[in-house]
């Protein structure tokens, strides 16, 4: 067999092969979007029926009102796609508590709060009834206010 041959029975293996890789990326793509995808809107409202494939599947995670969010990453492991992010108000650490505890109740989650040993600090860990979204706020007071760490998981 000639090298022109080989060739020509080489390039439609090579596209085909192209095709499929394609295929997977887009599908891959589908089930992973880029972390600009899961943005928070700042006093979004809590919405527990937001669907967890959408372009938002994060629109359901409750936002301070006035933080300015920092840090804001997603993180993929196994079946499980995290988003986190943190931010730092001026206000109490038990209102931005109570806002998040409050929010989090109403729309169906149960949630669990405890405070450090120091009386300055705080952790909530909520999960809605299936199972499928949980999410852990923590706070840590300062001076000026508090530090408030976000990380929400969808399953």
């Amino acid at each position: 067999m000639n090298a022109a041959h080989k060739i020509n029975l080489l390039v439609p293996i090579l596209f085909i092969v192209a095709l499929i890789g394609l295929t997977f990326a887009l599908r891959q793509k589908q089930r992973n979007p880029s972390a600009r995808d899961h943005a928070v809107t700042p006093g979004g409202a809590l919405s527990p029926d937001a669907p967890s494939e959408s372009s938002n599947r994060f629109a359901w995670v409750p936002s301070y009102p006035g933080a300015r969010l920092e840090n804001i990453r997603t993180v993929q492991n196994h079946d499980q796609l995290g988003y986190g992010y943190n931010f730092q108000v001026k206000d109490q650490g038990t209102k931005v508590r109570q806002f998040y505890e409050s929010k989090l109740k109403s729309a169906g989650f149960t949630v669990i709060g405890k405070g450090g040993a120091n009386g300055k600090s705080w952790d909530l860990y909520a999960e809605n009834p299936d199972r499928t979204r949980s999410i852990d706020v923590n706070g840590n007071a300062q001076p000026e206010g508090v530090n408030v760490g976000v990380m929400a998981m969808v399953r």
